[in-house]
């Protein structure tokens, strides 16, 4: 998840420039998705499917987009709230989808038959009944791996708002 990682493109833009290889050429791109959430009466939110998402040549035009998205998101007063994802790796099987609005746009496909270039290993901990209690918890567990000598310490530490995203930059 990209939307603890930084809340203006800037920091987006950092995080992906480090851990995303660079598009660098025709039929190579940078996913972005979202899953929108909205608050249920009980207090919890719900949780749809993710939207299939965008497609970016570049990191820093991925960057706005994430930012601009989440903005949007902080600023609505409609209870509804999102999730924002990058692909990990470049995907090389973008297509022209006509969305509902009827404008054409650039997507890709996510899939191990689409992934082209990876520049680093990553890891999702979560935060739930079943996984780690708690972020600090996940946090100490990593620590503790690292300073054993088990695992090299993470590259970028990242909240994903329900646990942690680990990226080892390679």
């Amino acid at each position: 998840s990209i939307g603890a990682a930084a809340n203006a493109a800037p920091g987006i833009a950092e995080f992906l420039h480090r851990v995303l290889p660079s598009p660098a050429g025709q039929g190579r791109a940078i996913g972005i998705h979202y899953a929108r959430r909205s608050l249920l009466a009980d207090g919890t939110t719900s949780k749809n499917d993710p939207i299939p998402g965008r497609a970016f040549y570049d990191v820093d035009s991925a960057a706005r987009y994430a930012a601009g998205y989440l903005r949007q998101m902080q600023a609505s007063s409609t209870g509804v709230t999102a999730d924002l994802y990058t692909c990990m790796s470049l995907c090389g099987m973008e297509v022209m989808q006509q969305p509902k609005t009827g404008a054409p746009r650039l997507m890709n496909t996510r899939n191990r038959q689409a992934m082209v270039a990876c520049k680093a290993l990553w890891a999702d901990l979560d935060v739930k009944d079943g996984g780690y209690p708690d972020q600090q918890t996940a946090l100490a567990h990593i620590d503790s791996l690292v300073q054993a000598g088990k695992i090299p310490a993470p590259t970028v530490k990242v909240s994903s708002g329900s646990g942690v995203h680990l990226h080892w930059v390679l």
